[in-house]
């Protein structure tokens, strides 16, 4: 029954040994964002990492050099943003998701060694889950379980630019904070901040006319 569909939302720790956890805590002001993740032959893992920032190269070369990433490569570099195609060994959480009826609202996101989950199911698939997360020994918090609730108006990014921006000054009259100024403190270049802060400018807005209508 519908009644009987949760989603939701948990925090785990990385394992020291996987990879994400190191680099996440190598990039700690670097947010990963996994936007997709395939389960593929001998328990390897395919998936897509997307990271904001302006220091990728340097990131793939300490991706390649993980013992259980047996590949890596950039398969989109803008200026905004970064996506690298990463094959995983031992892919355990992926491998622990597909085992279970549980749909992943996806992003995943990973900083400062821990992962942040949005799941979508059955209570009894949740709970199953949850129970293979403690039985493989993970380590983690539910921060909150429910109905399932609409997309939020801004991503995870975009609120953090705005509130960030909006702390330093940068809509006030005369600014406190130049673009550029700002654009350093998110590691990107200001035309890219340019475009961040466009795009949810342009959000709010539609979503304030859709109110209003």
């Amino acid at each position: 029954m519908a009644s009987d569909v949760v989603q939701v939302k948990m925090v785990f720790e990385l394992p020291e040994q996987r990879c994400m956890f190191r680099l996440s805590k190598l990039y700690p002001n670097l947010i990963f964002k996994n936007i997709s993740m395939l389960p593929i032959a001998d328990n390897m893992g395919n998936t897509l990492v997307e990271v904001s920032g302006s220091r990728a190269q340097q990131l793939l070369g300490d991706m390649e050099g993980e013992p259980n990433v047996a590949s890596a490569r950039i398969v989109l570099d803008t200026p905004e943003q970064v996506i690298i195609n990463v094959h995983v060994n031992e892919a355990i959480v992926l491998n622990l998701l597909g085992e279970t009826k549980v749909i992943v609202d996806y992003p995943i996101v990973f900083q400062d060694g821990h992962g942040f989950l949005t799941l979508i199911g059955g209570r009894g698939d949740v709970d199953a889950l949850l129970t293979r997360f403690e039985e493989r020994g993970i380590i983690f918090t539910v921060k909150s379980i429910g109905g399932i609730s609409s997309k939020e108006i801004l991503s995870e990014r975009q609120k953090e630019v705005l509130v960030r921006s909006l702390k330093a000054g940068f809509f006030e009259t005369p600014r406190r904070v130049s673009l550029t100024e700002l654009a350093r403190e998110f590691d990107v270049s200001p035309t890219a901040l340019s475009e961040m802060i466009r795009r949810l400018s342009k959000r709010l807005a539609e979503h304030y006319v859709r109110g209003s209508a």
